[in-house]
């Protein structure tokens, strides 16, 4: 397993899948190796292979918050979001403060249409944490595609003071600016 997790940390994919093949024949229970195999066939590219490893390591320890984690957002984007909800239910149950899973159900919600909802969900994960950078980027997006640009605007600051290299949100600031300058000129 350690073997696998340095190869795959130099990049060196294939030694990596063998180690952690030679781990599972070692040890078929190892939900690490399957949940590390899962990560590799999503860089890859293989998502059907990448599903079945983390269904298995979360068959193997259905306590492994990682896999599930990686295997919802595998399904959020393939856009299966009943399928990924329960599974954020399923990390709540285990962690009632995981903010990862707040943000993924708010991310879901959003995308589903249910706005006032995912706005309440984003607001919940920061109350857990204030600092949480994921939930004010998405919460920012939300205000933005509702057409409320200060609000999204503010999110966003917010964000970077936390986050200072985030080139993508400074990007969004920028660009909802605009909007909202462009918007003064044509009125």
């Amino acid at each position: 397993l350690l073997l696998g997790n340095a190869a795959r940390e130099k990049g060196d994919l294939s030694t990596a899948v063998r180690m952690y093949e030679q781990t599972l024949v070692f040890n078929p229970r190892s939900y690490e190796a399957m949940n590390n195999l899962g990560v590799i066939y999503v860089t890859q590219g293989d998502d059907e292979n990448a599903a079945k490893a983390f269904e298995r390591a979360v068959a193997i320890n259905p306590e492994s918050v990682a896999a599930m984690n990686n295997l919802t957002d595998l399904l959020m984007s393939k856009r299966s979001y009943r399928q990924a909800l329960l599974l954020c239910d399923k990390i709540l149950e285990l962690n009632p403060e995981d903010v990862g899973a707040y943000v993924k159900i708010g991310v879901i919600l959003a995308e589903s249409g249910h706005l006032q909802k995912a706005e309440s969900i984003f607001k919940q994960a920061l109350r857990i944490d204030p600092v949480s950078v994921e939930a004010l980027r998405n919460l920012g997006v939300l205000y933005a595609n509702s057409g409320y640009l200060d609000k999204a605007i503010s999110a966003w600051e917010k964000a970077i003071l936390i986050n200072p290299g985030d080139e993508a949100t400074r990007n969004n600031i920028e660009h909802a600016k605009a909007l909202i300058n462009d918007s003064r000129k044509r009125n």
